[in-house]
């Protein structure tokens, strides 16, 4: 991958989501569409499967659709490969718990 961000990294990141996020519930990764995006996502979906999650895969989509998944699928959370600039990449997170958004 790219300097800075691994795959060794983006496993461990989604791994820990994965071990942190409500049982029983999907969780609904998302990417960018930059190549970089192809490339996180793959190996986000493996650490979220292995974690025992089912997964809702939205695709290629944009931050404010993969926040709304969540509600309206009752998703436990969400993961989305991120990209600021082309020297930074990196992943975001999303919870929608009882109280709301976090």
């Amino acid at each position: 991958m790219w300097k800075g961000l691994t795959a060794s990294h983006v496993m461990d990141f989604a791994a820990a989501l994965g071990t942190f996020l409500e049982a029983g519930r999907p969780v609904v990764p998302g990417r960018d569409p930059r190549l970089s995006g192809k490339m996180i996502r793959g190996e986000m979906v493996g650490s979220l499967l292995g974690c025992g999650h089912d997964l809702i895969d939205l695709g290629v989509v944009s931050a404010p659709v993969v926040q709304h998944a969540i509600q309206r699928l009752d998703a436990a959370g969400a993961l989305r490969s991120a990209r600021r600039t082309a020297r930074f990449i990196g992943m975001r997170c999303g919870f929608w718990g009882r109280a709301g958004s976090i």
